[in-house]
C-alpha cells in the first residue's frame, strides 16, 4: 500500500517530463554593415547589439535591439528568414520604428510557429533599413547569447560522457 507521501512523489515525478518542455531561450548579436548581402555594399559606420528572449511554449518574441550611427534614418526593420549568413530572406516579422539614426527597438510578438526551428538553428536575422539603405543598413543573425550556447554544449557533453559511461560498465 503507498502512503500519500509516496503517492505525491510518483505524480509529481510522472509530471516533471510534460512541464519540462517550454524554455526561455536567450540570443544575442552584433548588427553591422558587413553582413548585408547586396550590390552595391553599404558603406556605413552604423552597428548596433540585439537581445532577444525567446519562449518555446507561448511562441512569444521579445527583443531590444539598441543601434547607432546610420547614414539616414531608420525607414523599417524586421526579423527574416530562414536564411544562413551571406544570404537573404523574405520578412518574418515586422518591428515598429521611429525615423532616427540611433536608438533602441523594444517590444514583443507572436513568432510563427512555423519558423521556430529555423529560429533555434540559427537561420534568422534582424535587419535595420535605413532611407539610404533601402535593402538594410545593419545586419545580424540571430545567435544564441554566449553563456547559453556555451551550457547547452555541456549538457550536451554530460549527456555523452554518461552514455558512453553505461555502455562501456556493462
Amino acid at each position: 500500500m503507498l502512503h500519500r507521501g509516496q503517492l505525491a512523489v510518483i505524480v509529481a515525478a510522472l509530471a516533471v517530463p510534460f512541464a519540462a518542455r517550454a524554455e526561455q531561450l536567450m540570443f544575442m548579436f552584433p548588427l553591422d554593415p558587413g553582413q548585408e548581402v547586396q550590390t552595391p555594399s553599404v558603406d556605413s559606420t552604423g552597428s548596433g547589439l540585439g537581445h532577444v528572449m525567446y519562449d518555446t511554449d507561448t511562441n512569444v518574441i521579445d527583443w531590444s535591439i539598441s543601434f547607432q550611427n546610420l547614414v539616414s534614418p531608420v525607414s523599417m526593420a524586421h526579423f527574416h528568414g530562414p536564411a544562413s549568413v551571406g544570404q537573404n530572406a523574405s520578412i518574418i516579422l515586422g518591428v515598429a520604428t521611429t525615423a532616427v539614426t540611433a536608438g533602441l527597438l523594444e517590444g514583443s510578438g507572436a513568432f510563427p510557429e512555423s519558423r521556430e526551428q529555423a529560429l533555434l538553428d540559427g537561420l534568422v536575422y534582424f535587419n535595420i533599413h535605413t532611407n539610404t539603405y533601402p535593402g538594410g543598413e545593419i545586419r545580424g543573425q540571430v545567435v544564441p547569447e554566449p553563456a547559453t550556447a556555451i551550457l547547452g554544449m555541456l549538457s550536451a557533453a554530460v549527456v555523452l560522457a554518461r552514455r558512453t559511461r553505461r555502455k562501456t560498465s556493462h
